[in-house]
């Protein structure tokens, strides 16, 4: 056994794990130096018996180290996880082994060996935290991809936002969403707990808040209530921008932890993302519009007639120009002639509005110089020539004004209509363009302010 005690610093010196061997009443017959780094005490003290193994280790598993406690460790042998405390670790983690065994026939000692956990818990909890966070944030990309796919195919504006404001009514302890646009508070959901009569305190409220407030990112706030000053108002504020128009969408919750489990990252993103894609919008919308009239285009007529003869419905096409047009250049200038132009551009909308047709499918368009076109959808021929007629009656009695001169105008209509045309015919939207341009050609020469059918469509 003596030679054992010899062989003990070759054997456990260089390992990193604490070793040491002791008495039954604490003191030390040898520690390496990993035992003495992890307990703060030198070799030397150890060795000198001014410390001993249980002012070293002062408890494990919360309990004080004792011989008592070594003995019980012995008994159920094995290795066993346990928290720890020393001098220098107030809080670690290790994996213990106490076993007895006899020295020099008459002397017990106990050799004790550790592996050092404190590490691995670090990593284990660094890692469920990061783990947390990656789950967080897949389960916002989810949330995110939901609601692009929605959104996806939508092409106007306000259908993005109000998809915005559902998708976070439906995933969220929201109470109210409202917009405020244009110093108004437009309430666009209530939840079935929150008081009616409330109402319009927080819309004063808010107006108030707002009013001098240029809110151009995403934050939350809580707003004292007016009426009663220990009351708030918890809300986040989303802006959205409409080209030059600025919008808020407000979301107001009951409480303030329901403000802070508001998936706030998420509507970040999202308002980012779904701000480039109406600025994108905004952006397609204008290279389909005309930039006088504000009404369609020719590019956008012409994939509008394209896409009319895929849906396999009734497709009518009325066309029209200016008669005299080049006068009307000629005596008033070219700006004389935008001012006839940019009048046309609001007449033709207006007069559909007038007559309500069921039919909602119409595409208003200006397609050249002085020339217009109107398809309509799903309709009727004899609803498309009593517009025709309405549309020529209204330009004929109407003046345009310029310089404080009146300019008297009018216009000639050219009709076709798709029955017109052969299932065998291969390219139907430029036969229907043709009939309805011949049928306007024959309105001009034969006396203009008129319309004039394609000879098929009666």
């Amino acid at each position: 056994m003596s030679n054992y005690h010899d062989h003990l610093p070759i054997l456990y010196d260089d390992i990193q794990d604490p070793v040491c061997v002791f008495e039954k009443s604490g003191d030390v017959h040898y520690c390496n130096e990993a035992f003495s780094t992890i307990t703060g005490i030198s070799v030397v003290r150890f060795l000198n018996r001014k410390v001993t193994v249980y002012n070293a280790l002062k408890k494990l598993d919360g309990l004080d180290l004792n011989f008592s406690s070594v003995e019980n460790f012995v008994q159920q042998s094995g290795i066993r996880i346990c928290k720890y405390e020393t001098k220098k670790n107030l809080r670690g983690l290790g994996q213990f082994s106490f076993k007895k065994f006899n020295y020099e026939s008459s002397q017990q000692l106990y050799f004790l060996t550790f592996k050092d956990l404190t590490i691995e818990e670090d990593l284990v909890k660094s890692f469920r935290f990061e783990t947390n966070i990656l789950n967080k944030k897949i389960s916002e990309m989810n949330q995110l991809i939901e609601i692009f796919q929605r959104i996806r195919l939508l092409d106007q504006p306000t259908q993005i936002l109000n998809e915005y404001i559902d998708f976070f009514i439906k995933s969220s302890n929201i109470s109210l969403a409202c917009i405020y646009e244009e110093n108004e508070v437009k309430f666009v959901f209530k939840s079935d707990s929150y008081p009616e009569e409330k109402l319009a305190s927080l819309t004063q409220d808010l107006g108030l808040y707002l009013s001098d407030k240029l809110i151009s990112k995403y934050i939350t706030d809580k707003l004292k209530c007016a009426n009663n000053l220990e009351d708030y108002y918890y809300c986040s504020f989303v802006p959205f921008k409409f080209g030059q128009k600025l919008l808020l969408v407000v979301f107001i919750f009951e409480d303030l932890d329901l403000l802070k489990d508001f998936a706030h990252q998420t509507a970040i993103i999202l308002n980012e993302q779904l701000y480039l894609m109406i600025n994108n919008l905004n952006l397609k919308e204008l290279s389909y519009t005309d930039g006088l009239t504000r009404l369609r285009n020719n590019m956008f007529f012409r994939n509008k007639l394209d896409e009319a003869f895929i849906q396999n419905k009734p497709v009518h096409l009325a066309l029209f120009d200016v008669d005299y047009f080049k006068k009307i250049n000629d005596v008033y200038g070219h700006p004389g002639g935008d001012a006839v132009l940019v009048f046309l551009g609001e007449i033709v909308p207006k007069t559909i509005n007038q007559l309500k047709p069921e039919v909602t499918d119409i595409t208003i368009a200006r397609v050249g110089g002085e020339e217009f076109a109107i398809l309509i959808v799903d309709s009727t021929l004899d609803f498309m020539k009593i517009f025709a007629e309405e549309l020529r009656k209204k330009v004929e009695t109407s003046k345009v004004r310029f310089n404080d001169l009146d300019i008297n105008l009018t216009i000639s209509i050219g009709i076709a209509s798709s029955g017109q045309i052969s299932n065998s015919s291969a390219e139907k939207p430029k036969t229907l363009y043709k009939l309805a341009d011949d049928a306007l050609y024959i309105a001009k020469r034969t006396g203009r302010n008129r319309i004039s059918l394609s000879h098929d469509s009666n």
